[in-house]
């Protein structure tokens, strides 16, 4: 009997955290018959095959007529251990032949294609919102929406193999230390910058799985319609932004609660504006039933998380009230653009071809041990408000 393994997608960077079922190889089903092949994507990393018995063998791929291409290749095409290439699409079965035995594995690979998205139908916002997130902080964040169409090839005359596929977003973010985002603070009734309180950011290096649903981690959450079937439309919107305090004590640091007197204490900074830059690469992929942690894309939207957000001062006596009774939205200043999210450029990159994730340069593993620096991050900077 053949044996058919595949690794999964590994990490594109040191120091990410590699749970125990994302970190073995995968065995695949013996699929000894035509009727019951094994789903893969193009693309993925190499199949790795063998005997049960360990025998040296001489291994060929037979390409069924009705294939989209070429059959792949096996490497070496005599050996105990061999390795089958993945760049093609359609029906094949892999031969090994030991003296007068032959054994046989069937295989379908299915093509991932990510139909180019009109930027024009990529929306951003450059009018950022602010709200309260938990009492003395603030979130101030601005959206971003696309959706992507797929193709899937190679299984036209057996449909349902198409159903195997599920088509997914895995978002990276990428920043640079000390320049993401922060907040700016500064004295009540000036706009001299007394410092700058930056966000915590992932200890690892960048980029950064952005993945909001640990269910369908490392896919973002995104709508897939229809769930089945060659053509489908991904679609997805995020909001990202900063979490920030609106009073901050240099001399104490970050607090984790709140006191309206603050707001009359000098001692106490405001938040007078929120500034920075992120990046994230949006990438269109897809991982097979038979092999859950093997990842493959096709292509990518980039985009960008800007902030040049103006806050104007708010006044001690509107905590009255109580801190969610404030509409803090009332307080954003009008900013100069760039503000909110933008396109990157280019905005979208198709792949020569879909490609394991890693290889593509997609992160999809998490930062390992905890996950951002311990606190945000005070820079006492002189500046003044603009």
């Amino acid at each position: 009997m053949i044996i058919a393994r595949i690794d999964p997608t590994p990490p594109l960077s040191p120091g990410r955290t590699i749970p125990p079922e994302r970190g073995a190889p995968t065995t695949l089903r013996s699929a000894t018959t035509p009727t019951t092949p094994v789903i893969l994507l193009t693309g993925c990393l190499p199949v790795q095959l063998s005997l049960s018995t360990g025998q040296v063998a001489q291994w060929s791929v037979k390409a069924y007529p009705l294939s989209v291409s070429a059959p792949p290749v096996v490497a070496p095409a005599n050996g105990a251990a061999v390795l089958l290439s993945t760049n093609a699409g359609g029906f094949f079965s892999v031969h090994a032949v030991v003296g007068l035995q032959t054994y046989d594995w069937f295989v379908r690979f299915i093509e991932l294609e990510v139909i180019r998205p009109d930027p024009g139908g990529m929306e951003t916002d450059g009018m950022p919102d602010m709200s309260p997130h938990r009492i003395g902080m603030v979130a101030v964040m601005a959206f971003f929406g696309c959706s992507a169409r797929i193709r899937l090839r190679g299984s036209d005359e057996q449909p349902s193999c198409y159903n195997d596929v599920t088509p997914g977003i895995l978002q990276d973010m990428f920043w640079i230390q000390d320049q993401t985002l922060y907040g700016a603070f500064c004295r009540r009734g000036t706009n001299q910058i007394k410092g700058y309180l930056f966000e915590p950011i992932p200890r690892a290096a960048s980029p950064n799985i952005d993945a909001g649903d640990e269910e369908k981690f490392p896919f973002y959450d995104a709508k897939v319609e229809p769930e089945n079937g060659p053509l489908r439309r991904v679609k997805f919107d995020d909001m990202p932004g900063i979490v920030i305090p609106v009073l901050y004590n240099p001399a104490i640091g970050f607090q984790k609660d709140f006191d309206p007197n603050w707001a009359k204490d000098p001692a106490y900074l405001l938040l007078r504006k929120v500034g920075g830059y992120v990046s994230f690469r949006s990438a269109v992929g897809a991982k097979c039933k038979q092999a859950p942690n093997t990842y493959v894309v096709g292509g990518a939207i980039q985009w960008n998380l800007i902030f040049n957000q103006r806050i104007k001062e708010i006044p001690p006596q509107a905590y009255d009230g109580g801190f969610f009774s404030i509409d803090f939205k009332d307080y954003l200043a009008v900013s100069t653009p760039p503000n909110g999210t933008v396109l990157g450029n280019p905005a979208v990159q198709i792949f020569p071809g879909p490609m394991d994730a890693c290889a593509a340069g997609v992160e999809t593993f998490g930062p390992e041990a905890t996950k951002t620096t311990k606190q945000y991050q005070w820079h006492q900077r002189s500046g003044v408000l603009i």
